[in-house]
């Protein structure tokens, strides 16, 4: 089974035709943090594919949560043997997989960590842009497990093939709300193993991957796992996603702060309205969580605030720009860059 990589938020958006995904709309980015619902797989159905579908799904009941947040790669303790690599995720347990987001697509370049590792020798590509209706794309991927062929309970040499092809476009219904603007994209994926003294040498599974993806949002809407080889044909899996509060991407759907220039080489200023300025405080952090620049309580004022914050001493990268008050909470994202 690949790797469990990710999920996306959950938030209604008004409905276009033919919705396509690029880059620029959906590869996450530090800061975004997820909390994926796995479900019950009884009474789901991946629904019909074609045109304005409706993709129902409710009812599923949810079993269990958990959560993935996506961080700076650099901070990162084994950042430096993924090259290429500019963003990881916390799978926390000191476990991070390593990832590549480019106009291309989003490549998965492996996992290191207390757990193991796995490193493709051949990154694999988890979706490819522009993603439209009846588009069709084959993806192949390689690995090796165990660290030597001497080792022939562990050693294995993999080799993925993925076809991804997108039948269907609508609104997906989950349990916490309504989706529009959703691609479905049928993934078939073949896992064989070519050591030669592997037990069942040849088909090592498929699996047939079923993902709803919303425009405008990061990673799977949606995702129903199939195994289709061992037999017999099952439903595996099922899980839906919503995004976590602490979420970079949640926080600016209605921001009550904004920065500019943004990115900034020198200074950015930010911008604010307060109500309660002695109660209400601005930072700026890295993704990790690091207090970087505190904007000075005695220079907030009661109604509209522009505040210019140096940032020629910070090193080029993403920062979060926090501005809190009783009355609520923002976040912006910060770029420095020379």
């Amino acid at each position: 089974m690949k790797p469990l990589l990710a999920a996306l938020l959950l938030v209604s958006s008004g409905a276009i035709a033919q919705p396509i995904i690029t880059g620029a709309t959906n590869n996450p980015v530090a800061g975004d943090k997820f909390l994926f619902h796995l479900c019950d797989t009884a009474g789901i159905t991946p629904g019909a594919s074609g045109a304005a579908v409706t993709w129902d799904f409710s009812s599923a009941h949810n079993t269990t949560n958990a959560t993935i947040s996506f961080v700076s790669c650099a901070p990162t303790p084994y950042c430096d043997s993924f090259a290429g690599a500019n963003l990881a995720t916390d799978m926390l347990g000191g476990d991070y997989g390593y990832i590549k987001t480019s106009a291309a697509g989003l490549d998965n370049l492996g996992e290191m960590g207390a757990g193991g590792h796995l490193r493709y020798s051949k990154p694999y590509r988890t979706i490819a842009y522009p993603l439209a209706y009846n588009t069709l794309t084959v993806d192949t991927a390689v690995w090796t497990t165990g660290d030597s062929p001497l080792d022939t309970m562990a050693y294995r040499h993999f080799t993925l093939v993925d076809s991804n092809f997108c039948d269907g476009y609508g609104t997906v219904i989950l349990p916490t709300g309504t989706v529009n603007n959703v691609l479905r994209v049928r993934v078939i994926s073949t896992v064989t193993d070519s050591t030669w003294h592997a037990p069942s040498a040849g088909l090592w599974e498929k699996e047939e991957y079923i993902y709803y993806y919303a425009l405008g949002f990061r990673y799977p809407l949606v995702e129903l796992i199939y195994i289709i080889e061992p037999a017999p044909f099952r439903l595996n899996q099922v899980w839906y996603a919503t995004q976590a509060a602490s979420s970079v991407q949640q926080q600016n759907t209605h921001p009550a702060a904004s920065v500019y220039p943004n990115p900034a080489g020198d200074v950015t200023h930010i911008r604010f309205s307060t109500t309660n300025a002695g109660h209400t405080s601005v930072v700026l952090t890295s993704v990790t969580g690091n207090v970087v620049y505190t904007v000075p309580s005695q220079t907030i004022i009661d109604g509209d605030n522009e505040i210019a914050v140096p940032v020629a001493s910070m090193p080029s990268g993403l920062y979060l720009c926090k501005v809190q008050s009783p009355e609520s909470t923002a976040v912006c994202k910060v770029v420095v860059a020379r």
